[in-house]
């Protein structure tokens, strides 16, 4: 059954206002986080407020997500934000021009671009908006089982790790080049970083339509060394490594993005399959 009109426009209202209310608090918890790395102020206060945020930002990320099981619509128009996301980070001067011409605009909403969020939560929220579009659009709907079903589990969380990082990593270069020159032009290089990383993103996440259970392991990975990354034992560790900040003072929220997109890949297939039954 395809979506009506008012269930495509509803979805489309609810996956915006949940991603931008999402990000919001996800800036907030990871400006937070930063934070207490610069400072060493490892205090209960103080990670516990940053880690709520996170977790808030989470379940909104993950509401986004269910609105697929009405229509794709909304996360497509996910996946628009998330284009025009990787547009501003890729280009550090286009940022600077667009945050300096809205007054009053909260600095940790600036720096969130550089953190991975806007382009890694949206940017999985419009793959899966393709995959489930494509899962209902089939006549036949992919089996759960044999090479389609090994591909996806072991393609995506290769694809997605593979590509956060390697997004992460152009994100952290070109954030360097604005943080010492400034409106100065993109660099080559970090730009197709960003580039290659959010096409293997997007691919892996778009794998869930021979294995939505795929994107689990990429989620719990990203939950457990971002609770270990909170660690202050470790702070001497993780403070050199500066992809670690990037990907990882936002991986609660990531992680509850992927979690909710698996439970609504599920649904969807499982309905697809059931539906294709009754037909035949």
């Amino acid at each position: 059954m395809q979506p009506t009109v008012t269930a495509r426009v509803l979805t489309v209202v609810i996956a915006l206002v949940c991603v931008i209310a999402g990000l919001a608090l996800s800036a907030e918890g990871g400006f937070r986080l930063l934070r207490t790395y610069s400072t060493l102020d490892f205090s209960l206060s103080s990670i516990g407020i940053a880690l709520a945020l996170q977790v808030a930002g989470a379940l909104l990320f993950a509401a986004a997500a269910l609105t697929g099981l009405w229509s794709s619509a909304g996360l497509l128009a996910c996946l628009v934000l998330g284009l025009a996301a990787f547009a501003l980070v890729a280009a550090p001067g286009m940022a600077i021009a667009l945050f300096s011409s809205v007054e009053g605009l909260p600095l940790p909403w600036f720096s969130t671009l550089f953190q991975g969020p806007p382009q890694f939560v949206l940017l999985t929220l419009g793959a899966a908006g393709v995959a489930i579009k494509l899962q209902r659009s089939a006549s036949k709907p992919r089996k759960g089982s044999g090479a389609g079903h090994v591909v996806g589990l072991l393609g995506s969380p290769l694809l997605i790790i593979g590509g956060l990082l390697l997004a992460a990593r152009g994100v952290q270069a070109n954030y360097a080049l604005m943080s010492a020159f400034g409106n100065a032009p993109a660099d080559l290089q970090p730009v197709l970083l960003i580039v290659i990383g959010g096409v293997m993103l997007f691919g892996g996440v778009l794998l869930v339509r021979w294995s939505p259970y795929g994107l689990l392991l990429p989620a719990l990975v990203l939950l457990v060394a971002a609770v270990i990354s909170f660690t202050p034992a470790l702070s001497h560790v993780v403070l050199p490594i500066m992809l670690i900040p990037l990907v990882l003072l936002n991986g609660i929220a990531l992680a509850g993005t992927l979690v909710g997109v698996t439970i609504v890949a599920a649904v969807v297939r499982s309905r697809s399959r059931r539906l294709a039954r009754h037909a035949s």
